[in-house]
């Protein structure tokens, strides 16, 4: 019962950093998921940056909003434009 409660405490020791990080990567990836979905580009051009989110885990949504949404919206009014 000893190195249970020791693995309790540690946890519970830990779990302060832990989870807010945790849930600032969830936030981080649905916002870029519902910004990339939005997008009127084919999913070609989206998956990339859905895997990048998905599998970067915090950068990669960060990554997305610094770079990939100014490129989706020039794709978008490529798209637009052609039409």
């Amino acid at each position: 019962m000893d190195t249970l409660q020791l693995a309790i405490d540690l946890i519970m020791e830990w779990i302060w950093i832990i989870l807010p990080l945790f849930i600032l990567q969830l936030v981080l990836f649905i916002a870029a998921l519902v910004s990339i979905l939005r997008k009127d580009v084919t999913g070609t051009e989206k998956l990339p940056w859905i895997l990048l989110s998905l599998f970067a885990n915090t950068f990669g949504p960060i990554i997305y909003f610094i770079f990939g949404s100014g490129y989706l919206d020039r794709k978008s009014a490529e798209r637009e434009n052609r039409e």
